[in-house]
């Protein structure tokens, strides 16, 4: 197997969450900005009872679950037509699947204290201040233990527009 960047820097972060005994197999992993899905691919081979569910954007979605099904061919994988009709989505409803693949909007939906760990890795940043709010509000309600987050700490220009320094998030 090829050890890339990407790979090494989920099993970085894998590794510093499970050193604060933040993981266990047992528990319902969300991810914001899941991107390729390559943090949860590789936090489920060490985790294999955990479920993941995973928010994006839909065009970002495609890709990811395409991953998590060539990586996971057997799994049981839940995509918006199954929580399409449900106002609001509870823990029961996650772990009757391996993966979840839900578009951004659908995090709304998810009940209080459902999530026992919540990861952001550097999409945060990208958003304007009131996103970013909604989506720190949302999370905060919807995870039971754990926020997890790497977001960059300094301003810069990025394809023309400006990241939200981590200090000046609310």
């Amino acid at each position: 197997k090829k050890l890339t960047l990407q790979f090494t820097r989920h099993a970085y972060y894998l590794n510093r969450m499970s050193q604060l005994h933040i993981l266990n197999d047992s528990m319902i992993f969300g991810e914001l900005g899941s991107g390729a899905a390559g943090f949860v691919i590789t936090a489920k081979r060490l985790f294999p009872n955990a479920t993941f569910v995973c928010f994006d954007i839909p065009s970002t979605l495609l890709t990811s679950s395409y991953n998590v099904m060539m990586n996971y061919p057997d799994s049981k994988i839940g995509l918006y037509d199954n929580f399409r009709d449900k106002y609001e989505i509870q823990s029961e409803d996650l772990q009757a699947f391996d993966f979840v693949m839900l578009p951004n909007w659908c995090i709304d939906r998810v009940k209080n204290n459902t999530l026992d760990v919540f990861y952001n890795v550097e999409s945060l940043c990208e958003m304007e201040m009131a996103t970013i709010k909604n989506y720190l509000d949302i999370i905060e309600r919807i995870t039971k233990k754990y926020f997890f987050t790497i977001n960059r700490n300094i301003s810069l220009m990025a394809n023309g527009a400006y990241m939200i320094p981590l200090d000046n998030f609310p």
